[in-house]
Parts: structure tokens; C-alpha cells; sequence
């Protein structure tokens, strides 16, 4: 007698969650047969894997109920290829300053203001030298976690995210502006089975346009450029000693722009 293979009906079961990864599951009967396998390859011949929601076969249960009687339970959930989040964490990173974008000068009681040397936005002039100081800058670090089919996940792919570190994204990631993201590098977690997951990290900034130092206005910095200044030695007749000023501004590329249209595989 050949096996036969049908759904019942009067059974339903499923569970709705508000994240979206809902669970079915159907229910069949195999009869004419006292043999698993032979149940087992009349069922496989029957069902399809995917669910009339959209979800994926995940396991089944074969169970024999009596003479020739088998019941089947087949569960459905949502399979994961491809799921993207991420995380924010705005932190101060120290860099060392040297120029500043106003100067007030204080003299003593008695010595006109005038008089007092001024050093062009030079911060901490000692003995000649412009000293600086390290000053606190705004960061902001963004993590991105995917999670991956583990064999999207090869050599030659992990490769590629060790060419991009330390490049800048040449267009808009993650609602991000051009060449505001410094891609640090990543993590990568590849199981023996099931999906993989990779993070990766960030550092955001911001362009800044019409910057004004010493005499010279009309700056630009992107996020990631660096910025510096020339300094020069003046004779300061007024203070009737040498005083420090900006002579040229330099904005230099420091991380290479590029395509980061692979940095997430498909």
C-alpha cells in the first residue's frame, strides 16, 4: 500500500510577535505505511518549505500515531539572510590644539591692552614655541551589526573589509553625508552553523565650513581632513616684542575617499 499524505485542516497553530518574527506551524497525516522512512519521504514529497505567510520551513517532528498512522508537526519562523542594526556611543577624543578662533588679551593694571603681546590665535606661547594644549573633541562612534548566511562570509570577503579600514565612505552609508564616516574595521563571528555576524565600526564627524584663523577666513575641513597652521614670528611693536601669528592654513586628505558598495555582501 502506498503512503498517503494530507493536511489536517481543523489543526492551526502560529505565534505574532511585534518584531516581525512570527512562527507557523501545519500539521499532516501520513497513513499506509509502518516504515519512518518511507513516512518521512511521502511527507518531504508533500509539503513545501515555504509557508502561505512567507515564512521558512525551520524543523518537523514525525511522530507515529498507531497501525499505518503517523502525525507531522512542521514549524515555520522567519530565516535570517540578512538583518542590519546598529548602535551610537558620542564620546570625547582628546587631540592636541595649537591655534584657537578668538584671543582677548589682559594686561596688567596700568599697561594698556595694547600693549600686551598678541600671538594670532597661537595657544600657549612659551619662550617662542606654540606649546597647544589637548583639548577635548567631539566623537561619535557608530556600530553596525548584520547578520549574514555564514557562507556569504569567505576569505576573500573578510579581505575586502581589511582593504577598506581606514577609508572614508566617498557616498551617503547608514543616512550618513560623503566622507563623514572613518571606517575603523570589524569583527567577525562565523559558527560552525547557523548564521553569521559581522560588526562594524565607525568614527562619524562633520564638515566645517567658513572657518576664520588669525587673518585668514573662508576655511574648509571636511570631517576626517586634518587641518594645521603655519605659524610665523612678528616683531610686535606695540607689545616692542616677538609675537606669534598665522601665516598659511594647510587642510590635507589623511584617509582615502572610496566605495564602500561591497561592504556588506550579498
Amino acid at each position: 500500500m502506498t503512503a498517503r499524505v494530507w493536511e489536517d485542516w481543523d489543526y492551526q497553530e502560529g505565534e505574532e510577535t511585534r518584531t516581525g518574527d512570527d512562527t507557523k506551524v501545519r500539521r499532516y497525516i501520513i497513513t499506509g505505511t509502518d516504515d519512518y522512512d518511507e513516512a518521512r519521504t511521502a511527507l518531504e514529497s508533500h509539503f513545501s518549505v515555504t509557508h502561505p505567510d512567507g515564512q521558512q520551513l525551520n524543523k518537523y517532528r514525525l511522530r507515529r500515531r498507531g497501525d499505518q498512522l503517523w502525525k507531522a508537526d512542521l514549524n515555520y519562523s522567519e530565516v535570517i539572510t540578512q538583518s542590519l542594526s546598529y548602535s551610537v556611543k558620542t564620546t570625547g577624543a582628546t587631540a592636541r590644539i595649537t591655534h584657537g578662533f578668538n584671543e582677548t588679551k589682559y594686561g596688567p593694571a596700568g599697561v594698556d591692552d595694547s600693549n600686551v603681546p598678541g600671538f594670532g590665535g597661537a595657544l600657549n606661547v612659551q619662550d617662542g614655541r606654540v606649546e597647544g594644549f589637548d583639548k577635548v573633541i567631539p566623537a561619535m562612534e557608530l556600530r553596525l551589526r548584520n547578520q549574514f548566511d555564514r557562507d556569504l562570509l569567505t576569505d576573500a570577503y573578510i579581505d575586502s573589509l581589511f582593504n577598506l579600514t581606514g577609508t572614508t565612505n566617498a557616498a551617503t552609508f547608514a543616512n550618513r553625508p560623503a566622507e563623514t564616516l572613518l571606517f575603523l574595521g570589524a569583527e567577525v563571528d562565523q559558527p560552525a552553523s547557523g548564521d553569521g555576524t559581522v560588526d562594524y565600526f565607525f568614527l562619524s564627524g562633520r564638515h566645517l565650513t567658513g572657518l576664520t584663523l588669525g587673518a585668514i577666513s573662508g576655511i574648509s575641513k571636511k570631517a576626517h581632513q586634518y587641518l594645521w597652521p603655519l605659524w610665523d614670528t612678528f616683531d610686535d611693536t606695540n607689545a616692542n616684542r616677538n609675537g606669534k601669528r598665522i601665516a598659511a592654513v594647510y587642510v590635507d586628505d589623511v584617509a582615502e575617499a572610496v566605495s564602500w558598495a561591497g561592504m556588506f555582501p550579498s
